[in-house]
């Protein structure tokens, strides 16, 4: 039997035991192991000096448990299953992992809209009842429960071991498993190849920051951020939300609910947050692209594992910085292997869990796909990006007026450049709306209308006093954009804004 540990208030430090053979508790019945190229990881705790040994059919593969009692045995297996594993040590102890699947496993990470879960989405009822269809998709969910100043070797909080997908087991409740956009990210890649079994890991907490989720190496590389100091003193290693944690600290989250899974071969990662980093955008441009290096380089296997994110969706406040946020959650495309889904036109003013949390999570995870084919398979037709824009330019005034050419990155347009009908703001009179915004060297803004003449997007504004100069120019740059430029594959714009 596997064994798990869980936080029961106030634990001064978790204690692994080696007095007989452990696994890891991310490891478990119904799991899903990383099928080859990349090797699979069985690891746990022996006696020192242990020979522990991995049987799957006919094969067999063993490790030598270390100073401190660890043992990992690594070995590639191609996808399928399911398969029972049966784990023996030296010291005569025997465990074994049933319905076993070999696939890709992904693990799914961020604050609340990646928590967001399957029950809260549109459509939830039906959603739910799918699930039973998807027996080869196999699902895993830290507990929220648990902060650390220090790296953890084993979870101290689960919601959900390694389970086959079921409405029981999808959809649990709102704001408990399953994640809505990790859920249909696994299920749309498996609909692609029905063949490749898919593990799902979600580990999440709402209203977290990006510094939580990113090691102390991670930190010094933003010296900003590695100047911040910790706030737990030495030998505090845990501590429950019930007895008042306080998730948002440097590295408490990365020590609880990532450093356990280092040792889990996975295919990617998918990440949806920022929201709670969104009144400092311009450290983030250092955070984000600093903490995936670092989550890379740590992992098993030590590759630049794909990495996709969601950048912000819509919601309503007057925080003016919120677009740019969304911008520096761009820094991350200047690492490989990186991609994104945008939602900038998601927004749904009526959810029940409030207008940050919108309901259509089919949509962002639909994107993310489009972006994992191109990114993680490497299907180079696929077309993932909306239109980028990359270069403005300011034209001759005519009569009052003055039009600004925008261009855009080229692979970005597949189908060429599409207008819809401009959105309403959901509220008239705010300032957290806009969609075509010039500024003038009198710092006023200035009705704008755009239009399309080819690859190009042209921004016209009249009625303008004469010998002013257009100081910027915007697209989408509110907390609340008004989306309304597409591409031919129905993707938007991504928000821009343009000084001159």
């Amino acid at each position: 039997m596997i064994r798990h540990l869980y936080v029961l208030g106030f634990i001064a430090a978790m204690v692994i035991s080696i007095d007989a053979l452990l696994l890891s508790n991310t490891l478990n019945n119904n799991m899903v192991l990383q099928r080859a190229p990349y090797e699979a990881v069985i690891w746990g705790w022996e006696k020192t000096g242990s020979k522990v040994v991995v049987t799957i059919e006919e094969s067999q593969y063993y490790a030598i448990s270390d100073a401190n009692g660890k043992f990992f045995v690594k070995f590639m297996h191609a996808e399928g299953g399911p398969y029972n594993i049966k784990i023996t040590s030296s010291s005569g102890e025997t465990q074994q992992l049933t319905n076993v699947l070999f696939g890709d496993v992904y693990i799914c990470g961020g604050q609340s809209n990646m928590q967001f879960s399957v029950a809260g989405v549109f459509n939830a009822t039906q959603e739910i009842a799918k699930a039973s269809q998807y027996p080869k998709i196999r699902l895993f969910s830290v507990g929220e429960k648990t902060v650390s100043d220090k790296p953890l070797d084993q979870l101290a909080t689960i919601d959900l071991t390694w389970s086959v997908a079921s409405p029981a087991t999808v959809g649990n409740g709102v704001w408990t498993y399953f994640s809505a956009v990790c859920w249909f990210f696994g299920k749309d890649l498996y609909d692609l190849d029905p063949s490749v079994p898919i593990g799902l890991i979600s580990s999440n907490w709402g209203g977290t920051i990006i510094e939580a989720w990113s090691s102390p190496d991670a930190l010094a590389k933003c010296p900003k951020v590695a100047e911040e100091e910790r706030v737990y003193p030495e030998g505090e290693a845990i501590i429950n939300s019930a007895e008042g944690a306080d998730p948002n600290q440097p590295s408490v989250l990365w020590n609880a609910m990532i450093v356990p899974f280092l040792n889990t071969s996975i295919k990617g990662a998918i990440w949806y947050q920022g929201e709670s980093n969104s009144g400092a955008p311009i450290p983030y441009r250092c955070q984000f692209p600093a903490m995936i290096s670092d989550w890379r380089k740590k992992f098993v296997g030590g590759n630049d594992f794909p990495f996709l994110f969601v950048q912000l969706a819509p919601w309503v406040a007057d925080q003016q910085t919120i677009p740019e946020q969304r911008q520096s959650q761009l820094s991350a495309l200047t690492l490989p292997n990186v991609g994104f889904a945008t939602a900038v036109d998601l927004g749904d003013i009526s959810s029940p869990q409030g207008n940050i949390h919108p309901r259509n999570k089919q949509e962002v995870s639909r994107r993310l796909v489009q972006s994992a084919r191109a990114v993680v398979y490497g299907q180079k037709s696929v077309v993932w990006k909306g239109p980028l824009a990359t270069k403005a330019v300011v034209g001759v005034p005519s009569q009052n007026s003055i039009t600004i050419i925008i261009s855009f990155d080229n692979s970005t347009l597949y189908g060429g450049l599409k207008l819809k009908p401009v959105p309403n703001c959901p509220q008239a009179g705010v300032t957290w709306c806009s969609g075509l915004e010039v500024t003038m060297s009198d710092s006023k803004k200035y009705p704008a209308v755009g239009s399309i003449e080819g690859a190009t997007f042209n921004i016209t504004a009249s009625g303008l006093p004469s010998s002013l100069k257009v100081k910027s120019v915007s697209y989408a740059w509110a907390p609340w954009p008004l989306c309304f430029l597409y591409n031919g594959e129905g993707l938007p714009a991504i928000p821009f804004q343009f000084e001159f």
